[in-house]
């Protein structure tokens, strides 16, 4: 079993025993504030908080979407999006690579100017 999901389940075993021991100190008529359960309840908070944290970055991490470009698509939103391009111009967006795109968008403006 994954490490994460090993101290989820002790957590929620934990918590479960905990609740239990809650319900007989009220169930026989005691005051709870009286115990030292108070304090493993905030104790189990904090890991419960932890575990909350860990699975979160975990879970940003295996759905955080790539930052590439898709160059094809770009090139169709540009020629879609500038009808008056010429054709050296559409030939020259097709063969520009990721990193220059924003450069030769610039060049081809300034050139219709």
């Amino acid at each position: 079993m994954v490490p994460l999901e090993q101290a989820a389940q002790h957590f929620l075993l934990a918590r479960t025993v905990s609740s239990l021991y809650q319900c007989y100190i009220r169930l026989s008529g005691e005051a709870v504030e009286d115990y030292a359960h108070t304090k493993d309840m905030k104790r189990l908070e904090i890991y419960r908080k932890k575990i909350q944290k860990v699975e979160s970055q975990k879970w940003f991490k295996e759905h955080k979407r790539s930052l590439e470009v898709n160059v094809s698509a770009a090139n169709r939103f540009i020629s879609h999006a500038i009808p008056e391009l010429t054709t050296e111009q559409r030939a020259a967006l097709r063969q520009v690579p990721c990193n220059s795109m924003s450069m030769f968008l610039v060049r081809s403006h300034a050139a219709r100017i």
